[in-house]
């Protein structure tokens, strides 16, 4: 239930530069590209232990696959 609110409020999160795009002021534009960036960067260092795991669980499945094959 956490997680799923963490990813509720990411939404949000990433959703308000895309609104701020929609008005004509280059300075909206620059604040906007900064903080697209920025919002990137938390991005990358909080999901990179999600991806992490994800793999491994993957490369595990895949040795049980190959254990499985070469029994029979």
């Amino acid at each position: 239930m956490k997680k799923s609110k963490v990813f509720l409020l990411g939404n949000v999160i990433l959703s308000f530069p895309i609104m701020l795009l929609l008005t004509d002021d280059v300075f909206i534009y620059i604040l906007d590209a900064i903080l697209i960036i920025f919002l990137l960067f938390i991005g990358n260092v909080y999901f990179h232990g999600f991806w992490k795991d994800y793999f491994s669980i993957c490369n595990d499945f895949d040795e049980f696959l190959k254990s499985q094959k070469s029994e029979e």
